[in-house]
């Protein structure tokens, strides 16, 4: 599947600050980025417009603008927080990169629905405080031009652990107390659709279906495939291969996608499946890698036949 609408993560040099991570991804011939959020809002006003001049200049576009570069820090607030306090703190968060997107001509700003939320409060509550936060969120963005994504793994059931993994079905990404649960996932993408219905587009990582299922096996169409009709707007190709903790994350997700969990034919299989279904949305390559190269990168972009 060739399309123009193929980006990479602007931080996949992330040993290099985020401008120079840019430069060297528009040098390698990349013409579509994504942006971290977080990352932006770090750059003095000077640097990001230079960042915007230097996109500009060689005819490269913001894809997207990214809320988080990899999960939610708690310091970010929760969208789905019963304090009032918390949730606003990540609604600011995500409408100050409303308008850094605006500001770069970005086109999607990416919302991470993994925000985890107090154990105590029901799935019901946590979906309303979070539909009342994406009102505002999306009254906001109204007239900026950018199209607000939801990102949602379907399927996730968490609980707290520790040492080594329990059954592959039952594993948690937080490793620092408190333990904290995740959406309902399900419940949460059918309450949104009913409410915002083509207010909002739809992200689905593939290989976090992987994390929410330990490692077991899964075909990479069958879990993008309830998306489709959901407004899907953005497949994102990250390299999750196994439950995720502090060990297992630090020891086995950062691989690029030839040395990953995927064959080259999982990949070629998602992208006619994707063409079949008239997509025309983004895909994106989202690997946060150890040791980043641009040798590294080429040869994943050659894997799953999109260099």
């Amino acid at each position: 599947m060739k399309t123009a609408n193929f980006s990479i993560s602007a931080s996949y040099f992330h040993n290099d600050p985020l401008v120079r991570s840019a430069e060297r991804l528009i040098a390698m011939g990349c013409k579509r980025l994504e942006f971290d959020g977080v990352a932006l809002k770090a750059l003095s006003v000077s640097t990001f417009k230079e960042l915007g001049l230097a996109l500009a200049g060689e005819g490269v576009a913001c894809s997207a603008v990214n809320v988080v570069g990899d999960l939610m820090p708690v310091s970010l607030g929760n969208l789905a927080a019963i304090n009032q306090r918390e949730r606003q703190q990540a609604i600011d968060h995500v409408k100050a990169c409303v308008d850094l997107a605006a500001a770069l001509n970005g086109r999607r700003l990416v919302c991470d629905l993994g925000t985890s939320t107090e154990d105590l409060v029901s799935f019901d509550e946590q979906n309303e405080h979070f539909a009342r936060a994406l009102e505002e969120i999306l009254s906001s963005a109204e007239h900026s031009g950018v199209t607000i994504v939801l990102l949602s793994v379907p399927g996730r059931r968490w609980f707290a652990w520790d040492g080594l993994p329990p059954d592959p079905m039952r594993v948690v990404e937080r490793h620092v107390w408190p333990w904290r649960m995740w959406f309902d996932a399900e419940k949460l993408v059918a309450d949104i659709a009913r409410r915002f219905t083509t207010r909002v587009r739809w992200a689905f990582d593939c290989a976090n279906e992987v994390v929410a299922h330990g490692s077991t096996k899964f075909r990479l169409e069958d879990a993008v495939a309830p998306y489709v009709g959901q407004g899907l707007e953005t497949v994102y190709l990250a390299n999750h291969p196994g439950p995720y903790n502090r060990v297992w994350h630090r020891s086995l997700l950062h691989q690029p996608l030839w040395d990953g969990f995927f064959a080259s034919l999982d990949y070629s299989t998602l992208f006619e499946f994707l063409s079949k279904h008239h997509f025309g949305g983004e895909v994106c390559v989202k690997v946060l890698e150890k040791n980043p190269s641009e040798s590294s990168l080429q040869r994943s972009l050659k894997f799953i036949k999109m260099g």
